[in-house]
């Protein structure tokens, strides 16, 4: 929670998410109205405070954007109370005819903000383990299609890019780095207290927090599922008032970030020269029908042709949601709609979302509440083929449209290359998916007496997708072979039943909170699929599967796993200053060996608020300074199921009947079975410290942990008289240590002007400290011990073979302008066995984060900036991928010939062919510095605004991921190595609007 001063620039998010106070009176025989204004300690209206009739909470309002507020009270009502969050309440007396003026005071004491943590909450004074609270101002600040999206850079210990710009494409993410091999390393996400997948469609308008736990004392009491680290993610909830209604819009205009240059027509024609040169085949210009062949006439005319051009449009999104809350003393409620639609880079990309989300709260008695909460997406997406990687490689020319302006789906002389545009004929291809999603809870909260509470919750998961595609025989899928056509419907279900027991006490300077739990959870997936090829008719697309002629194929699976779970806490606190939390769960997974089902996970942290000892509480420079201490374990059982029990392998094989070429399938054994797989553990020690100075002005927090995780899930292979080839086994082990800071500050903080800076840094060291039957590597996956678990391994390049050093080329085999690689063993050759080294490392050495925020006025600025440094990718377009050194067309690059010397990239030579010396250009330094964002907000004068009746209308604009700085030239690292669907830039505009 900020303090006074930090929540100035964000008061009027603040009055848009007030859904706590009380805006309904009674009606009584005789009421009067009361006016008044609330200030704080600088004169500043306090937006959205709340006012309400002492001891009757049924009777309140709250202050509008000039700190004002009128509210009709009964006759004989002697004071109001006052409150808003980060300060500190007051009541004020009502005197006849003169107005109320309250000035509220800062509350020191900030620590007091509620935060959730698993199965409960907690004051975040009082946490003792290692976590990140995120508020909607900060979720909604810039609008993203995934709400995790919003959390890169700002929760040290989150590793977070972006896979892709096309339209619905996911984030990859990771919380204090990499630990399992072939286990997933994505945190487990929880809704409203429901397990939710990765894929977050989720309107961000409607979450009101996301809390990011990531040592042990947090996770561990979500046992098997928490080693990878936990998200917690809180919609909106109503409350008791008069209706809220609020609207969010937004248009984005999307480009392409940044794509590195393609050779043009004259520059590949110059580049396949020197290719041919090379060699000795090419002399002039008398040389050229030669080697061009069915190209010449092309390039004797400089027929220029861009294929990623052609491919090019300029994407949008559009977003509208609208949020209304209301509520009684007995039962509140909150509801949004959100309709997203985008449009992508290249036609045929688009999505459209549809989402609704209800919370709904019942009174039964005094005692017994009622909650539900649902969450409804339906996505209608049009995928389609990745055509970047396809074009950047076609020659720079060819005959674009046929005559009549239709699509030439075979666009050069030799009449087989099908051309990169060629799906956007009309009916030639269409790839659809559609996505229903419904995730919700139904519980109870009964009171049985004082400080005894039993809550009981149902939550389930339902995901179905329908995915059709269809390709016409002249498409890049189709490939001048055949039509083709499959669909397949897919569907996942899972059920969770939690019951948890708590109860708190006070005794003294003791206080005591237990809580107490079980939890069974199911997970049913099935899924049907169909295919072929040579539709009777293409207008059939993927609708009628009985029209396929040949290769028809049906397959089908279902796949059940159930787990049961029990679980406790303890939290212990002794005269405000020493706390203890305790933590136990055992879970019982179905996918594991009979005998190794049930794995315990423990926990127990420490904390000391050290700034409440006398010897520091009289040191007026320092408001927080609190030491943590954890340690416990959590657990990881994600293999697939029926891994215990074996299974069989599906191959084509074939056979000749009368000199005919058939084939069948047949059946082999695959995977040996394991009857003692078991837990993949992680042991998490966390030493943290959080600190506040000049009354909060400055505070944040500094966190060093070390991860050891055992007996990873990993695929062996097993001897082959055994008739297997793989068994799953727990061996292996890896490591991960690391710090993480935090630091807010606020700058400024004057009455019509103020400057807060939010920083983030991670450095999190990863590696491998033991693989499977004690070997030191894995050259076929990359894993090595004593290194990172995404490692490049390669030869070196260390430049390329200039004129006057052909002698010591020659040594090598090697001549002037071919890549010069290191002799790592001195030994006067190279080849892999000996000069193969670990090059780098996908994982960045740090990551920090720096987000700024200005206010002056109605006016606000944001400008947020990540920073990645040390990470290196294997680039195709640097690499092997894109540089076709025989003379093929790609990527524009600097190449060595005798007239330019240079010493990035080798020459052309068309019977050149060593992969392994290629594939060494690919090595890049991935390390970036991006602005993801700059914001600009006005908040419109409520002189404006009032004769529309509304508390607050915002208009901003926004520019997002348009400045990289990186050593790589037109390319957007974060993308990582890949040239397909490139990293998009968006300009936004928005505007909120709050009645």
């Amino acid at each position: 929670m900020k303090t006074m001063k930090n929540m100035k620039q964000s008061r009027f998010i603040l009055f848009v998410l007030s859904f706590l106070v009380m805006s309904v009176g009674n009606v009584y025989a005789q009421n009067v109205t009361v006016t008044g204004t609330v200030l704080d300690s600088t004169g500043e209206p306090v937006i959205g405070a709340n006012v309400k009739v002492a001891g009757k909470s049924s009777i309140g309002t709250i202050t509008d954007f000039e700190g004002n507020f009128s509210l009709s009270v009964p006759a004989d009502t002697k004071k109001l109370e006052i409150s808003y969050i980060g300060m500190l309440s007051q009541e004020a007396v009502i005197k006849p005819g003169t107005p109320v003026k309250v000035i509220l005071k800062e509350d020191t004491e900030e620590l007091d903000e509620v935060v959730v943590i698993g199965y409960g909450t907690v004051k975040k004074r009082d946490l003792t383990g290692s976590m990140t609270s995120i508020k909607q101002a900060d979720i909604i600040a810039v609008p993203m299609t995934n709400a995790l999206e919003s959390l890169q850079g700002k929760v040290a210990g989150l590793d977070m890019t972006k896979s892709s710009g096309q339209t619905g494409s996911g984030l990859s993410f990771s919380i204090r780095g990499n630990r399992s091999l072939n286990a997933s390393n994505a945190p487990l996400i929880i809704v409203d207290g429901v397990p939710y997948g990765t894929d977050i469609d989720i309107n961000p308008n409607v979450i009101e927090s996301m809390e990011i736990l990531k040592d042990a004392s947090s996770t561990a009491i979500y046992g098997s599922r928490g080693a990878n680290g936990v998200i917690l993610i809180t919609t909106k909830k109503g409350a008791v008032g008069k209706t809220k209604v609020s609207y969010n819009g937004y248009y984005s205009i999307n480009s392409v970030a940044a794509y590195p240059d393609r050779m043009n027509l004259s520059e590949w024609a110059d580049f396949k020269r020197e290719a041919y040169r090379t060699d000795g085949q090419w002399g002039g210009p008398e040389d050229d029908a030669k080697i061009f062949g069915s190209a010449y006439d092309a390039v004797k005319s400089n027929q220029n042709v861009d294929w990623v051009d052609m491919l090019m449009q300029t994407g949008s999104q559009m977003s509208h949601s609208v949020n209304i809350s209301n509520g009684t003393e007995k039962t509140t409620f909150n509801l949004a709609f959100e309709y997203m639609s985008e449009d992508g880079l290249v036609k045929m990309d688009d999505m459209d979302r549809y989402n609704a989300t209800l919370s709904l709260s019942h009174k039964l008695t005094d005692n017994l509440k009622l909650n539900a909460n649902v969450v409804y997406t339906y996505l209608d997406q049009n995928i389609r083929r990745d055509p970047f990687n396809r074009s950047i490689y076609y020659a720079p020319y060819g005959d674009v449209y046929n005559e009549d302006g239709s699509i030439n789906v075979l666009p050069f002389n030799d009449g087989q290359t099908i051309s990169p545009i060629a799906e956007e004929v009309p009916g030639a291809y269409k790839n659809n998916r559609l996505t229903s999603h419904l995730v919700g809870n139904v519980g109870a909260t009964w009171n049985i007496i004082k400080d005894l509470t039993l809550t009981s919750t149902f939550g389930f998961d339902k995901k179905d997708i329908r995915t059709g595609h269809f390709a016409d025989t002249y498409t890049l899928d189709g490939a001048g072979n055949y039509s083709l056509a499959d669909a397949t419907n897919h569907s996942d279900v899972n059920w969770s039943w939690e019951n948890t027991l708590a109860y708190s006490f006070t005794l003294g300077k003791h206080n005591l909170s237990l809580m107490a739990g079980n939890a069974l959870y199911k997970n049913v997936a099935e899924e049907y699929k169909g295919a072929g090829h040579n539709l009777i008719s293409s207008t059939m697309l993927f609708y009628n599967l009985g029209g396929l002629q040949d290769s028809q194929q049906i397959s089908s699976s279902y796949v059940q796993t159930t787990m049961a779970s029990f679980f406790g806490r303890i939290n212990y606190k002794f005269n405000e200053k020493y706390l203890m939390t305790v933590t136990l769960r055992q879970d019982g997974s179905s996918v594991l060996a009979k005998d190794h089902q049930w794995g315990v996970f423990p926990s127990v942290a420490l904390a000391w608020r050290m700034n409440e000892e006398n010897f520091l509480k009289n040191v007026e420079q320092l408001s927080n300074l609190k030491l943590r201490l954890s340690y416990g374990i959590s657990g990881n059982s994600a293999v697939s199921a029926y891994q215990t029990q074996g299974g069989l392998g599906k191959t084509m094989y074939a056979y000749l009947i009368n000199n005919t070429e058939n084939g069948a399938y047949g059946y082999y054994p695959a995977l040996t079975p394991n009857y003692n797989l078991g837990w993949e553990k992680t042991a998490t020690a966390n030493i943290g410290i959080d600190f506040g100075f000049f009354n909060n002005r400055i505070s944040g927090s500094l966190d060093i942990y070390q991860q050891k995780t055992s007996d990873l899930l990993m695929q062996k292979k097993v001897p082959s008289s055994t008739g297997y080839s793989l068994a799953w086994d727990n061996v292996g082990k890896t490591e991960n240590k690391g710090v993480e800071l935090v630091i807010n500050t606020q700058n400024f903080n004057q009455k019509d002007f103020s400057w807060n800076t939010d920083y983030t840094f991670t450095l999190n060291r990863e590696k491998i400290t033991e693989l499977a039957d004690g070997t030191d590597r894995d050259i076929s996956n990359g894993w090595f011990v004593g290194h990172s678990i995404k490692t490049h391994y390669g030869l070196e390049k260390i430049g390329i073979w200039q004129l006057d050093e052909a002698e010591e080329a020659a040594k090598y085999g090697e001549k002037p302008g071919r890549i010069k690689i290191k002799d790592q063993n001195k030994d006067g050759s190279i080849d892999n066995d000996n000069d193969r080294i670990i090059l780098g490392s996908e994982t960045p050495d740090f990551v920090m984060g720096l987000n700024n925020t200005f206010k002056y006025k109605n006016f606000d600025l944001r400008v947020f900036m990540y920073w990645r440094q040390g990470q290196m990718l294997h680039s195709e377009a640097n690499g092997y991928g894109s540089y076709r050194i025989q003379g093929d067309p790609g990527i524009k690059v600097n190449y060595w010939t005798p007239e330019n010397p240079t010493n990035e990239f080798p020459r052309p030579e068309k019977s050149y062919s060593d992969s392994s010396k290629l594939d060494a250009l690919g090595y890049v330094d991935g390390s970036y510095l991006k602005i993801k964002e700059i914001t600009l907000g006005y908040q419109l004068p409520k002189s404006w605004i009032g004769k529309i009746h509304a508390s607050n209308i915002r208009i901003y604009c926004s520019l997002k991921n348009f400045f990289t700085f990186s050593h790589l030239d037109n390319y957007d690292p974060e993308r990582g190595g890949s040239l397909s669907y490139p990293m998009t830039k968006q300009a936004v505009f928005g505007i909120n609007v709050d009645f």
